[in-house]
């Protein structure tokens, strides 16, 4: 009898037999929250993520005490757990539980305590584990004995510290090693309480300044807000800086001509590679606009004027951000030829008048129209092809259809001019290429329409429901679950827009 031949079992072959460049581009595919549990799962997946370097190493994220665990509407809650006092409550100590859970192989940790005390981020830093981690980004007040804290940290080479460092112990234990591992700065010693200016200078003699501009040998950007006085340690401390790139300036208390002089001689002494955005409070002057190194200006609206007789001067402005005592946008806007980024703001509650000739800015692709009172979208953006992010609070009620519709990939208003949320204007429907959409909930029972005009943008990737009055929580959650039965590939999130103001 003739033996029956049986096939050769088919060879087993799992994830870890994919070649190294192939599981790299896998785990590129995963979000940051995905790829943080990879680093313990064995010691092959950590090696791989390890050797993709920065740009594949997941980001652990901390934030401080603003993600209190109280009712969103109860406004002493919030208050409360910001006082020192209550740092010993039971959200305090889930924030460190968190940070001393972090993975031994971390890479990259970013530290949120925007809006909360500087003792916050040492308690964090304290008991985070230290011996990995080469990336370190901060954002806040950061405390004086940072230097000494971060000492622990052996692996340490780029940190980035958004917010204020403006009271850093640079001088102190460590102070020089933490300049050197800096790439991203922000100094922030100045304050506004109810319009007073209550603090005012870097603390810095011109001589400390220098030093310390040395000592920050890998600064690529710095941004600074201080009250200028003539003071020379600001000057000082950025003609130190041998790698920087980009700088930011926010000039408060310019009240004389002199004054705004010596901005404009800061300015022109930079190297011709260095990037500049400016906002100027007060008193301008004509010559800092020729600079064709200046990328991004903040001015009152009034200030506008001067731009218009100045030839080319639109040859070089990106972005423009206007607080606005009208609601009329002068002529000169028109003349910025390069513009790609539009701010205005309003210093009360009025209406807004666009020059018609705005759709000759063919380079803009975002617009932001805040705390104007808008009935309607203002002519002439419904005949604006180019735009591409457009954000309107509080939001129109009223959104006309027109070709700026079917370019725009992010919509963004929060806060309606009346208390009742009308359904989604039909017109939304022209937004074809939109990606991201952040609305207020209609506040009626129409869900099922609502959630289909949604689903049928086929671009649509993410919806932020903003809640603005407390009846509509039952409209948010029947409008996301309609929504995610339709488009499970929509990712939909709920904010309160009451706390946004």
């Amino acid at each position: 009898m003739q033996r029956q031949r049986t096939a050769a079992p088919a060879p087993r072959c799992s994830f870890s037999d994919l070649p190294s460049p192939v599981a790299a581009h896998i785990f590129s595919l995963l979000s940051n929250d995905d790829r943080l549990p990879v680093l313990d799962v064995c010691t092959a997946w950590h090696a791989i993520i390890d050797a993709g370097g920065p740009a594949l190493w997941p980001t652990a994220v901390i934030k401080g005490p603003m993600d209190i665990a109280a009712s969103i509407y109860d406004q002493a809650g919030i208050d409360a757990a910001r006082r020192p006092a209550l740092y010993d409550c039971s959200f305090h100590q889930g924030v460190l539980d968190k940070a001393a859970g972090l993975s031994l192989r971390l890479r990259s940790l970013f530290v949120d305590a925007d809006g909360t005390q500087p003792e916050v981020i040492l308690s964090i830093l304290a008991i985070v584990p230290a011996v990995s981690l080469v990336c370190l980004s901060i954002k806040g007040r950061c405390p004086g004995p940072l230097p000494l804290v971060l000492q622990r940290f052996r692996q340490l080479q780029r940190v980035e510290l958004t917010g204020d460092a403006s009271w850093v112990s640079w001088e102190g234990p460590g102070g020089t090693w933490l300049a050197g591992m800096v790439c991203s700065l922000d100094l922030a010693p100045v304050t506004v309480d109810g319009g007073s200016i209550i603090g005012n200078d870097l603390c810095l003699s011109p001589d400390r300044a220098a030093h310390l501009g040395a000592a920050l040998s890998q600064l690529t950007r710095l941004a600074i807000t201080v009250c200028w006085d003539d003071d020379t340690s600001v000057p000082a401390l950025v003609a130190a800086l041998p790698s920087l790139q980009a700088f930011s300036l926010c000039v408060r208390g310019i009240c004389e001509p002199p004054m705004s002089a010596s901005v404009v001689k800061l300015l022109v002494r930079l190297p011709q590679h260095v990037a500049v955005d400016l906002t100027m409070t007060r008193e301008t002057h004509s010559d800092w606009l020729q600079l064709s190194r200046l990328r991004a200006l903040t001015l009152h609206d009034g200030h506008l004027e001067r731009v218009a007789p100045i030839e080319h001067a639109g040859t070089w402005l990106t972005q423009l951000q206007l607080h606005m005592s009208s609601g009329d946008v002068a002529p000169a806007l028109a003349s910025l030829t390069s513009l790609q980024s539009l701010r205005l703001e309003s210093c009360g509650d009025m209406s807004c008048s666009l020059p018609a000739s705005l759709t000759a800015l063919t380079a803009l692709t975002f617009l932001e129209l805040r705390q104007f009172s808008l009935p309607t979208v203002p002519a002439p953006v419904p005949d604006m092809t180019s735009l591409r992010t457009l954000v309107m609070e509080p939001s129109p009620v009223q959104m006309p259809a027109g070709r700026y519709l079917e370019g725009l990939q992010e919509l963004r208003g929060c806060g309606y001019m009346y208390s009742r949320t009308p359904d989604l204007p039909p017109s939304l429907a022209l937004a074809t290429c939109l990606r991201r959409l952040e609305l207020n909930v209609p506040d009626n029972n129409n869900m099922s329409s609502n959630a289909s005009l949604l689903a049928a943008l086929p671009a649509l990737r993410a919806v932020t429901l903003m809640l603005a009055l407390l009846s509509c929580s039952k409209h948010s959650s029947d409008l996301k679950q309609k929504l995610q039965a339709l488009r499970p590939d929509i990712y939909v999130t709920s904010l309160d827009s009451i706390m946004l103001f």
